[in-house]
This record gives C-alpha cells, structure tokens and sequence, in this order.
C-alpha cells in the first residue's frame, strides 16, 4: 500500500492498494518507450535482479510511473503473480489470437496454468499439452478444452495440423518436431518459458509457412490491461502463500517442484514477491 507521494505523483492516494511488475523504471524517452514498450528500454531497471532493493523487501521507494493500482476484484495474493507471469502470457496471446482460434498451451505450470485461462476467456478453442498426465483435471478446470499426452506419441497425432497458434510455457525440452507437426499452415510456435537451447527443421517449417516468435512481459499499458482483463473476466492464479520468514522453504518447495502453482510470499497481509 502507497506510504507516501512525492510532490508530483498523480493518479496514486495514501493508502492505496498497488503492485509493482518486473520491471521498476525505464527512460520513457526511447524509441521503445515511447512506443509503449517499456520493456525493451536499454535503461530498464528490474525490479529484482538490478542489485536494488524491493523483490523482497517490506517496503519499495519506486517511481510512481510504474506502479500500479490493483482492482478491487483482485486479492493481493492473485494480483502478485499476474503482474510477471500473468502479463507475460496475456501480452502474447492478445497480440496473437482471436476468438475462435485453435490454441495449444505447452506446459500446466505458473505460466501454463495462467495461460489457459486468458486464452479460454478470449473465445479460443484451448488445447493443454502436457507430458503430465496427472494434470489433465487441472488443465480441463481451469478451462481447456482437452488434454493431450505429450508422452503418448498417439495422442500427439490426434492434433496434427491442429493448432493455430501454440504457446509455450514450459521450461523443459520437448519434442519440437511432434509440437511443429501439430501447427497448421501460417501457424505460430511462441515461446514464453525458457526451455534448454531448441533445434528446429527449418525446412518442415517453409513447407507450411510456420513462424517462431518468444513474448516477454509487456510494457505499462500491458499491464494494466492484464489486471483490468483478470478482474473483469475471472482470472485467477493457483497460489501457495507463505509469509516472508519462511522464504527459504518456500524456495525449497519451488525447487522440488511442488508448489501448486505460484508461491506467494507475504508480510502482515500483504504479499510482497510472486515466486
């Protein structure tokens, strides 16, 4: 909650409840910024990983201009991982698909299982693609409309030449060659997660006019059109919440991978960090 205002803050009151994203401050004088992509500023400063304080502090000192008022639909532990993970996924899928699209999501994870639900509330048609079979009741609840086996070559060939659009979430290699087989001509492979160093038969690819693209956070309207969007049409993260002195554990629990789907970490009410 806002603690204080400097004297040329505006749109931000004492008191009020707002989230910070990935990133804490840009130039707003570039080329990208002034295109609305604050993301790509060559000044960007993050908001964790720039040796500053404030990923996981109890209190932020951040230019006002990126900070951002969470709508009152939105409890503090939801609202947390929308403003990374949440605006990573909404950003790609808004710029990529429409209503009625075929749209398969790779991976059920804190990217994946946000994914589904921005891409099934935009009219797509959501296929859940996951060598997780255990999953497939939580891909189907968050709102796909099925699930495919990644680790049942059969299953995969029921979605040949079915996608329009895939979106990948996971961090772990796949078999590329079957999730390309499963584009349709002028489809689209964007990667979101960051799985290890990818190979792809360029030639398969020109054969149905196939392109590869990556997302990343989005800039400040982004945002907040991914909390207005989550707000209005009843997105929600899965979230585990801890308070802050039991950080370490949380991190552990991360790391085994049994979080279920987004760690929170709180101080008093409020969370401080999305993991």
């Amino acid at each position: 909650r806002v603690s204080a205002v400097g004297e040329n803050v505006a749109g931000l009151r004492l008191g009020q409840r707002v989230g910070v994203g990935w990133y804490r401050s840009a130039c707003l004088g570039c080329e990208f910024c002034l295109r609305g992509e604050e993301q790509h500023c060559p000044c960007l400063i993050a908001t964790c990983t720039h040796g500053e304080r404030g990923g996981l502090a109890d209190y932020l000192y951040c230019d006002s201009r990126f900070v951002f008022s969470i709508p009152d639909e939105l409890s503090s532990e939801h609202a947390a991982p929308l403003l990374c993970a949440g605006v990573t996924v909404h950003t790609a899928l808004k710029r990529a698909t429409w209503p009625g699209m075929a749209v398969g999501i790779v991976g059920i994870g804190g990217l994946g299982h946000l994914a589904i639900q921005f891409a099934a509330k935009r009219g797509c048609r959501v296929t859940a693609l996951s060598s997780s079979p255990h999953k497939q009741r939580d891909a189907l609840t968050l709102g796909a409309n099925r699930f495919i086996d990644l680790s049942k070559p059969m299953d995969c060939k029921q979605v040949r030449n079915a996608f329009d659009y895939v979106l990948v979430t996971s961090a772990v290699a796949c078999d590329w060659s079957a999730i390309v087989d499963m584009l349709r001509p002028f489809g689209v492979l964007c990667f979101a997660g960051m799985p290890p160093p990818v190979t792809f038969d360029v030639a398969a690819m020109m054969y149905k006019t196939l392109s590869i693209t990556t997302a990343n956070v989005g800039g400040r309207q982004d945002i907040r059109d991914t909390l207005a969007f989550a707000a209005a049409r009843q997105v929600r993260p899965w979230v585990q919440s801890w308070p802050l002195e039991d950080v370490n554990h949380a991190i552990r629990q991360l790391r085994k991978g049994r979080v279920h789907y987004r760690a929170v970490m709180q101080v008093g009410e409020e969370p401080v960090q999305a993991l």
